[in-house]
């Protein structure tokens, strides 16, 4: 190429040399593999037919100018797509520096001249080179084209300057060089008015220069949302609060079919009579004295099933009397009835909601078993069909109605109230007693619930009543059914506008893509209208109801769901968009958006940038649907949700009575700023990721309410099965929020795997142990309430095991195993007071080294409960414990040991540990259950003298 200066990106005449007859040089490749240099220089297309070893002409160079072509040689390609090739030997090799390569025309001596041969384009009649350009290096040979900015002369600039006097001085003083003639200093002056304009906007940048600056540091911000962010940065989650959760029941004088998206419920309302509302009747309330409820179920388009027999179940005493459930109890028998079996209606009926729907079967939840089951009752009489349709995952609240002690209703302890999710049901006959007929007896419900829904008190049942009744009086606590969840808050919509395009870019065609237009949308963060934005932590796959009832706050996320729509060729595409808590783990194609909260209560929307979460499209408008309630206003007292509201006019479904019978619970107001800076940079701190000593092992295990958080997804991946909930989901209540699941989302863990007893653990050891080529992590476990290794199940080790397995380090093995249970032998010789029966003070010192819990609530001396690892055992403890029975006088330890299964018989040869205490090893636990069947599990022998 000649050395003219002009520089093109787009080289369309290198193209057209080609296709014309005419020559030119394209590029020129050096080998310097011996002492001299081989030039091979490309031609564009074919070149000249002669070619002269005199008509090459290198010029050039800084140090080397004097080069010598010694050989030409020219290879022609019989391909036509390929280029002809000059090979030309010069010696010696050239410098690093620029030389230039031209095929020059020879005169009538054979001397070479300064013009090109002919038939050249002038354009490629000559190619520069260097001789070092093969030379290895990280950099692109070519240089670049430069056309940098014109040199302008920077002002002197006061940097003190910060307000707006001291910007208008400047302004001034700067005008008074550039424009010496101008001296008007009166305000009315358009060019005082406009320095005044322009020191304003400099004052305005300032602050909000050191705004900026000011919110770019933790201890010193004082915005919400940057507080909020710089808190994540230390995985501080700074949470808005949440909304309150309660348990709902309906008594119902018919069955009857709810719409869930048809309903709300209501509390605070000043008439108690207020039991059921239409919608016109609920717009007529004075707002601001009442508080919204809206029902958490599984599906929202599925029907919600009411039972009449299900307000009130009734307690089976087997026929006996002063009984009641004791703290802790899992289990009971419920009091069933054989009801006559009513034909099917030949019309189909119509479910609350007008929209038309039936209902596939009179009975069930839209399932039509429960019927087949029903009436399928081989202990049935002709004819009839069990009333009641409790099913496994059902919640039931068990409620004392009537004072034991007296057996007057008002005397109801209300503390004494509890939800309970069933796990089994098993539907028998008492054939003892026949309230019916002769040949048929009392059908039961045999109930199971959760561990975790244990009885935290005694539920009395029957009782009997004090003189002058001395009758007995049953039905004290009942079981009710037709149980819902809901939480505080209420459903609006609300239009959030189109994406704005910040620029519109049209693009030329080229030889792949025709042209096209490219619209970049501009920043879009919308704020909501309403406030405040309910905030709710998402139920869990699977649990108790007194899982479904707790709440973290700072796992809480926004209620709201976005609907974009973007115009196309195609037509509208329609996207459901998430909300995330952040989006650091969000693709560049994941409709996900962030809910951030400003210090008024407000909600903004931010969406990702494509790479951190999907950009909205220019064009796409939003629809939003969002929750409104949140924080402590929800926590409404015990029977103060009593309304039910319908959305639409509904009839036909009798006698409705809600009540919640359990206060709201979980409504926590937001986090504050000032606790944010003081509790943030430590967070780190808190939570153990990963597993490196041996206390790291151990105290991952011991922590039940993690072990219990992530149980749902262990179980998932141990059953080879996708996640879904047996229980209430969060959904949409906008039916335009109704978007398809994708592949993979639907199914669900198994009844059995959802259900399984959750087994806390009262401590654990861990120690690493070298095996040779790597360390194994040993760790042991103490279940509650647990009397011995043998009764900890496989299945409780292989759970720990998968649990501890992503904290594990990498190069540990990862062992698991049941805690060392160690027998005691221990022998109390005990002298009696005369006063007391040698038998009474007997049974109390058994009671005291027992391994149960008292009937006052102590835990006995060998409780499991209140031993743990490496807990020995003191002589003066077993003394203390011993002298605090009642009509003991003196006590004397015979023998402390371990228990040896070679003595039958105890050794009364005062065995005892020499320092006073019995030693237990690091991963051994005392026992001593005094079983006389197995007394390898320990052995109490208690020799008594004195007494009466």
């Amino acid at each position: 190429m000649n050395s003219t200066e002009l520089t093109c990106r787009n080289d369309r005449r290198r193209h057209d040399v080609r296709q014309a007859p005419l020559f030119g040089l394209d590029f020129v490749e050096v080998d310097l593999s011996a002492d001299h240099a081989t030039l091979e220089i490309f031609f564009l297309g074919k070149a000249p037919p002669q070619i002269q070893l005199a008509n090459v002409r290198i010029t050039g160079g800084r140090r080397l100018r004097d080069l010598w072509v010694k050989e030409i040689h020219v290879h022609r390609q019989e391909d036509p797509t390929l280029d002809d090739y000059l090979e030309v030997v010069v010696t010696p090799a050239g410098d690093a520096s620029t030389y230039t390569l031209r095929l020059v025309k020879l005169d009538a001596d054979g001397h070479p001249t300064d013009d090109p041969m002919d038939d050249f384009d002038p354009r490629y009649a000559e190619v520069d080179f260097t001789f070092r350009a093969g030379c290895p290096t990280d950099l692109d040979c070519k240089t670049p084209a430069t056309c940098p900015p014109p040199q302008r002369e920077q002002p002197d600039i006061n940097y003190l300057a910060k307000d707006f006097d001291s910007f208008r001085q400047l302004i001034l003083d700067r005008l008074a060089l550039t424009m010496p003639d101008w001296r008007e200093t009166h305000a009315p002056d358009i060019g005082v008015a406009l320095v005044e304009v322009l020191a304003y906007a400099g004052d305005y940048l300032s602050y909000y220069q050191d705004a900026v600056a000011t919110e770019a540091y933790l201890g010193t911000a004082r915005q919400r949302i940057s507080v909020r962010r710089h808190a994540r940065l230390v995985d501080y989650f700074m949470h808005e609060g949440c909304n309150a959760r309660a348990w709902v029941t309906i008594a119902t004088d018919i069955d009857a079919v709810l719409d869930a998206r048809n309903i709300f419920f209501v509390a605070g309302l000043p008439s108690p009579d207020m039991r059921l509302l239409q919608a016109d009747q609920f717009a007529q309330l004075a707002p601001g004295q009442y508080e919204l409820f809206e029902s958490l179920v599984k599906d929202a388009t599925s029907p919600i099933q009411l039972y009449a027999a299900h307000s009130e179940i009734h307690f089976y005493t087997w026929g006996d009397c002063a009984c009641c459930l004791p703290v802790g109890a899992t289990s009971a028998a419920l009091i069933d009835q054989w009801v006559s079996v009513n034909p099917v209606p030949s019309s189909p009926t119509l479910l609350p909601g007008g929209e038309g729907r039936t209902n596939p079967s009179p009975v069930g939840r839209g399932v039509g078993v429960r019927e087949a089951v029903a009436v399928g009752d081989e202990n049935a009489p002709p004819g009839t069909k069990r009333a009641l349709n409790l099913q496994v995952g059902d919640v039931l609240i068990f409620e004392e109605i009537v004072g034991p002690t007296t057996g007057n209703p008002a005397d109801a302890d209300p503390r004494h109230r509890q939800a309970v999710r069933l796990t089994k049901v098993t539907r028998t006959v008492d054939p003892l007693y026949h309230p019916y007929r002769e040949d048929y007896g009392q059908p039961l419900v045999d109930i199971e619930w959760c561990s975790e829904d244990a009885l935290t008190f005694p539920l009395c049942i029957s009782a009997t009543l004090p003189a002058p009744d001395c009758d007995c009086r049953a039905n004290l606590s009942v079981a009710r059914g037709n149980v819902i969840l809901v939480d505080s808050g209420f459903t609006i919509g609300e239009s959030l506008g189109e994406v704005p395009a910040a620029s519109r870019t049209d693009r030329c065609a080229t030889a792949c893509e025709p042209p096209d237009s490219l619209n970049t949308p501009a920043k879009f963060q919308p704020i909501l209208a309403q406030r405040p934005l309910t905030f709710a932590q998402p139920l869990p796959d699977c649990g108790c109801a007194v899982t479904f009832g707790r709440q973290d706050p700072r796992l809480a996320l926004p209620r709201i769901w976005l609907i974009g729509t973007q115009p196309s060729a195609q037509g509208a595409v329609v996207t459901s968009w998430t909300a995330k808590q952040d989006l650091l783990s969000s693709g560049g194609t994941d409709p996900h958006f962030v809910v951030e909260m400003d210090d008024d209560g407000y909600a903004h929307l931010r969406f990702g940038d494509g790479n951190l979460g999907a950009r909205p499209n220019a064009g796409t408008a939003f629809q939003a649907s969002y929750r409104l309630g949140n924080g402590a206003a929800g926590n409404v007292g015990a029977d103060a949700i009593r309304c039910i509201v319908f959305r639409q006019m509904t009839d036909g479904i009798g006698n409705l009575q809600p009540r919640n019978p359990l206060p709201a619970r979980g409504g926590t107001v937001r986090e504050s700023v000032e606790d944010v800076k003081m509790f943030a940079p430590f967070a780190f701190r808190n939570v153990l990721e990963r597993a490196i000593t041996a206390a790291d092992y151990a105290a991952l295990v011991a922590d039940n309410a993690r072990r219990l958080s992530e149980r749902p997804a262990l179980l998932a991946a141990a059953n080879a099965l996708p996640l879904t909930t047996l229980a209430p989901h969060d959904q949409p209540h906008d039916p335009r929020a109704a978007i398809e699941e994708e592949p993979g989302e639907a199914g669900g863990l198994d009844t059995d795997a959802c259900l399984i007893p959750f087994q806390p653990l009262q401590g654990a050891r861990g120690t690493l142990r070298w095996n040779g080529s790597w360390y194994e992590a040993l760790v042991a476990v103490d279940p509650v309430g647990r009397s011995g290794g043998d009764e900890i199940d496989d299945e409780l080790l292989n759970e720990i095991d998968g649990y501890l397995q992503p904290y594990r380090r990498i190069g540990h093995d990862l062992d698991v195993r049941r805690a060392e249970y160690v027998p005691i032998d221990l022998v109390l010789s005990v002298c009696v007071k005369p006063s007391y029966q040698r038998g009474h003070v007997e049974s109390a010192l058994l009671d005291v080294f027992s391994n149960r819990v008292l009937a006052d609530g102590r835990l006995g001396f060998f409780h499991p409960d209140s031993l743990s690892f490496g807990v020995d055992i003191y002589i003066s403890r077993i003394v203390a414990a011993a002298q605090a029975v009642a009509g003991v006088l003196e006590v004397h330890v015979s023998q402390l040991e371990r228990f040896d299964p070679g003595e039958p018989v105890p050794d009364m040869n005062d065995e005892l540990p020499a320092d006073g205490k019995l030693a237990l090893g690091p991963f051994e636990i005392a026992r001593l259950d005094n079983d006389p069947s197995f007394p390898e599990n320990g052995r109490l022998l208690l020799m008594l003298r004195g007494g009466r």
